[in-house]
């Protein structure tokens, strides 16, 4: 059919950032996006909880670019074991989630009974400090086009 259209389809997340702190520039991947902040995986980058950084991405479906300035909250090694599922309470997770202010990990670990683990994802939370008026434009619309609701508005 000649008047048909196609609609090609692109991922929203995750969204490819540049982080620049005190100790440089660095990449990361944006996982969940709200008014508030996001999280994102962090790489190995040695950021800490309270670090001051700069946030640049461009969102992906609108492509409305963002630069705001923001705050290292939480930060999180997420355990992601291949083929199988671990969960140290209730049997139904695919993942255990490891504060790393209080814990230290290597690349690659293990649980108590001697099960790999698999891959450390290095996760953390980042909120904006405050999001500027063009940053909440550019992300409302975005999380509108999404249907995701605008927690934190």
């Amino acid at each position: 059919m000649p008047n048909e259209v196609h609609v090609k389809k692109v991922k929203a997340y995750p969204i490819p950032a540049q982080m620049v702190s005190g100790l440089g520039p660095a990449k990361a991947e944006i996982r969940k996006l709200t008014y508030i902040g996001f999280m994102a995986e962090i790489g190995e980058s040695k950021i800490q909880a309270g670090d001051k950084l700069e946030i640049t991405f461009v969102l992906p479906v609108v492509h409305l670019s963002v630069k705001e300035q923001c705050v290292v909250v939480k930060l999180y090694n997420h355990f992601a074991m291949k083929g199988s599922t671990l969960n140290t309470k209730s049997g139904s997770d695919t993942s255990v989630k490891v504060d790393v202010q209080t814990a230290s990990v290597a690349p690659t670990a293990t649980n108590r009974s001697g099960l790999n683990l698999g891959e450390v994802m290095h996760m953390a939370e980042i909120h904006f400090k405050p999001l500027s008026a063009n940053g909440k434009k550019n992300i409302g619309q975005f999380l509108k086009m999404l249907s995701q609701p605008p927690s934190g508005v």
